[in-house]
């Protein structure tokens, strides 16, 4: 009876001794994952935070062929300037100042520096968006195509000229957006992929301005 007795008592202490190495291996894991739960998600910095109380302007454009992508352009600047008023970044320069600047006084307009714009639409500081490249890209031997597009992105002051960010990258930060590749059909056409990749890359630009966390803006 005692003999049986110490064998199940050392059958106990090694299960026992199992279930702390597996606890061992993956307690870390398990405390990370019940953390992560219990905290929440890491919220993502802004990258630079515009004075809260300047009038702010975002400009899109491709200076070396201004006419291949001035309808992605706008619709670009739309896009990043409503999400920016949304998180109430800064006052928001309304676009249509740049845009009716453009079209009354287009010689003019083609003279003026980001800095000289900025100021004529009475902002302090502007986003300028060099708009790189734009368009559909087709799949080879395939129906299959995709909408991209590929900026560079920084902050220039309207006084001074000078880029405020990113501090070393004169040119700006890239950012690219595509879409996935998809069967034109329907209501998917060419014009339709061009405004998801407009939207894409607009999301990620304002974000380079604002805190947020990921899986809260996802579900909203």
């Amino acid at each position: 009876m005692r003999r049986r007795w110490l064998r199940l008592m050392m059958r106990c202490g090694a299960a026992g001794m199992l279930c702390c190495a597996l606890l061992c291996v993956g307690g870390c894991n398990i405390f990370g994952a019940v953390a992560s739960k219990a905290v929440g998600p890491t919220k993502v910095q802004a990258q630079y935070t515009p004075p809260p109380a300047e009038p702010l302007l975002v400009l899109a454009e491709n200076y070396r062929n201004p006419s291949d992508t001035l309808i992605d352009a706008e619709q670009l600047v739309r896009y990043v300037s409503r999400q920016l008023e949304e998180k109430k970044v800064a006052p928001i320069v309304d676009p249509n100042r740049v845009f009716e600047l453009r079209s009354s006084r287009p010689a003019k307009y083609r003279d003026m520096s980001i800095a000289d714009i900025a100021r004529e639409a009475g902002a302090k500081q502007v986003i300028y968006i060099d708009v790189v490249q734009s368009g559909i890209v087709m799949a080879d031997a395939s129906e299959m195509m995709k909408a991209m597009i590929s900026t560079r992105v920084r902050v220039v002051d309207a006084q001074s000229a000078a880029t405020l960010w990113p501090p070393n990258a004169a040119e700006g930060l890239p950012i690219v957006h595509e879409t996935p590749l998809v069967r034109v059909k329907g209501s998917v056409t060419e014009d339709r992929l061009r405004q998801q990749a407009a939207r894409g890359v607009a999301e990620r630009i304002a974000r380079l301005f604002y805190t947020y966390t990921p899986e809260f803006e996802t579900r909203e």
